[in-house]
Parts: C-alpha cells; structure tokens; sequence
C-alpha cells in the first residue's frame, strides 16, 4: 500500500484497512502481510499495528528494536518509510534491502525483501 502525506490522511487510511470487510473478517490466525510506503516519518504508525491489530513488524533492524531499514531516499537511504507487518502463523526467516544496483534507479524508494516461513 502507498499511504498519504499527511499524517491525519495516513490514520484515516489504517481505519479505513482496519474497517474493510476484507481485512475484519480474516481471522488472526490466517496469514496475512500488509506492506508498502507508509510515508511516516516520525514512526508513529507501527504501534497500531503490532499493539492494535496484533502484527509483527518484519523490517526492524533487530529484534526489539524500533529502527526500521533504511529505504529512502534510494540513493543515500536515511529513512524507514517502508514496512511489512505480518502475522497469522508466519515466521520472518531474514528482511533486508535490495542491493542492485538498478533498484537505485527504478524508484525513489528501496525494495525490501522478506524471507518467511509457514
């Protein structure tokens, strides 16, 4: 997902997953990974979903840890604006960036790339 500017657009857009037939009738223990370009800079968002939907965040730099990896910008990463959280019976195995060098051209952001097990 590639959510808003704006960090009261942002909260509008988690409800509105939250809310969403979709999402509220898949049962915790179903697996499911919600990720993308969460535009938060300040790190706000990642307590709604482990605390308040009941995810793990997969792109934590360790365990506990809350530093996020570095995706933006592509050419000189300073920021954590990308997540993947997951749950339902899935084990993060390893996450990390894509190190091609293309991926520096083809956006503005980092690829993240997540290795999980059932």
């Amino acid at each position: 997902m590639h959510l808003g500017l704006s960090a009261q657009e942002r909260s509008r857009q988690i409800g509105m997953l939250a809310q969403s037939v979709e999402f509220a009738s898949l049962e915790d223990h179903c697996p499911c990974i919600i990720g993308g370009d969460f535009n938060d800079w300040r790190s706000l968002l990642p307590p709604v979903f482990t605390d308040i939907l009941r995810f793990k965040c997969a792109t934590t730099r360790t365990s506990g840890s809350k530093h996020g990896i570095l995706t933006y910008p592509s050419f000189s990463p300073a920021g954590s604006l990308d997540k993947i959280f997951y749950r339902g019976g899935l084990e993060k195995i390893k996450s990390r960036r894509c190190r091609l060098p293309i991926s520096r051209l083809a956006s503005d952001h980092l690829p993240i790339i997540v290795d999980f097990e059932c």
